[in-house]
């Protein structure tokens, strides 16, 4: 069960006075801002971000400093160039905004100044939109690598959440996470992803709020400590006795102390990835698993660049993510390989419902590496109907996809948690497959299910309007 944790508001009243009260606890608050905007494309979904430097901050100098990515809300989508002003609204980017953000934390006895990187995004984000932006941060500021941290808010939160999830390679670029509000329900694949890199886990939200349940940061925090084996540093939450979406004012205040006696910032600083990532023996640049069209099978493959004294993969199959069992022993095509390798295996007989895979492989002295859970949905009758809603959570559409063999007049509805039918739709449906678009930008933002029926046939499936 999650604790409730009532902090008190600090409220400010003198300047001075608030400066000296936390030089003590998080060093001097920044004065000269090098908050600077930079109308710069990191990749297809964004053209734009603000940067801001540590004071003193000197291109050529060997000094290197740990990196925030801060992502922002769906209210400060924007262009990245006129409409770029709208990421400072909310969150870290207020209080650098409003200078209160210090220039300097104290962490296990070192003194750290971050980079902080506050990209802006055309349309919601997904983790390469998020990857892109770290490799250009790495690529053209000098950040300390082994101390990446990545933070968001509402819709934010919830690309932090999908960008940690997506595989063990994305998680292991980073130190840690502060998840705030965050719109993305992880899948026990997702969550083992997380707990396999080790990558150290914070989440806060509010009790009441009414756009995203609190429940899915507990039961993402949950999903991830209860992954096999489990993460070296449990994720952690901290649930506001309080009401409404807004749980980032509250969160990124420097002022603002956890449980654990410390702020959001010295949180992060306590984790570096030395020391928990090693050079793997199998470099991997793709994997992936797929049902086949017809639902009857999925196939699992993975790329591997380099091979180094590595004797054989074992691929494991889960129905719930947490008991592995062995579906098949891959000998590597080349061993010792440093060129790239190509393997792909078939289920040919996947279970009803959800199936995890995770890769694992062996060296030849019997070291064993895993990485990473896939999760695959064999949906029932034998894999002859499927109903796949996206995105979700959404904004102002929801494209619906279903596969069932009946055909007919298709009614779909849209319907809110007391049982009332807010939208109705129809559309004929004349093969196996059907697809369509339907709008839903007016509909107060919460949590919603969408049923469709077709002959004897009905599929319902819940989602969140934000």
């Amino acid at each position: 069960m999650p604790q409730c944790y009532h902090l008190r508001q600090k409220v400010i009243l003198l300047p001075v006075a608030f400066l000296l009260f936390i030089t003590s606890v998080h060093a001097q608050p920044q004065v000269d801002t090098t908050l600077t905007a930079r109308s710069i494309s990191t990749g297809p979904n964004s053209n734009g971000f603000y940067e801001y430097l540590p004071k003193g901050y000197v291109e050529g100098s060997a000094e290197t400093y740990p990196l925030i990515v801060a992502l922002h809300g769906i209210s400060e989508l924007g262009n990245g160039t006129t409409q770029l002003p709208l990421v400072l609204d909310d969150g870290l980017p207020m209080y650098i905004q409003k200078h209160e953000f210090p220039e300097s934390f104290s962490s296990g006895g070192h003194i750290y100044s971050f980079i902080v990187i506050l990209p802006q995004f055309v349309a919601w984000p997904v983790a390469t939109d998020v990857d892109a932006v770290i490799n250009y941060a790495e690529q053209h500021y000098r950040v300390d690598k082994n101390r990446i941290y990545l933070t968001g808010l509402s819709m934010g939160g919830g690309a932090v959440w999908a960008y940690a999830s997506n595989s063990t390679g994305f998680a292991s670029k980073l130190a840690a996470i502060f998840v705030v509000a965050g719109a993305q329900a992880l899948g026990a694949g997702g969550a083992a992803n997380i707990a396999q890199a080790n990558l150290p886990v914070f989440a806060t939200h509010n009790i009441g709020d009414p756009t995203v349940p609190y429940t899915t940061t507990v039961d993402n925090v949950n999903l991830i400590n209860a992954s096999v084996p489990p993460p070296v540093v449990r994720a952690v939450d901290t649930i506001f006795n309080a009401s409404g979406h807004d749980a980032w004012t509250k969160s990124f205040n420097p002022a603002t102390i956890f449980s654990s006696g410390l702020n959001a910032y010295q949180w992060m600083l306590q984790f570096s990835r030395s020391g928990i990532s090693a050079p793997l023996p199998v470099s991997l640049t793709r994997y992936t698993a797929i049902p086949t069209p017809d639902d009857d099978a999925v196939t699992v493959d993975w790329t591997t660049a380099m091979e180094q004294n590595n004797a054989y993969f074992v691929l494991q199959r889960s129905g719930d993510g947490k008991r592995f069992d062995n579906l098949d022993t891959i000998r590597p095509v080349t061993p010792g390989s440093a060129t790239p390798r190509a393997y792909t295996y078939i289920d040919p007989a996947p279970l009803p419902g959800n199936n995890f895979y995770r890769l694992t492989q062996t060296d030849k002295d019997g070291k064993l590496t895993y990485y990473g859970v896939l999760e695959v949905t064999i949906t029932g009758d034998g894999g002859k109907a499927a109903f796949r809603i996206s995105p979700n959570p959404c904004t102002d559409h929801l494209s619906l996809r279903l596969s069932d063999p009946a055909t007919g007049q298709l009614g779909i509805e849209v319907i809110n948690a007391g049982g009332s039918v807010l939208r109705r739709w129809t559309a004929e449906k004349e093969g196996t497959g059907w697809s369509g678009d339907f709008g839903v930008a007016g509909l107060a933002p919460g949590q919603y299910f969408v049923r469709v029926t077709v002959g004897n046939s009905r599929h319902v499936k819940p989602f969140i309007k934000l």
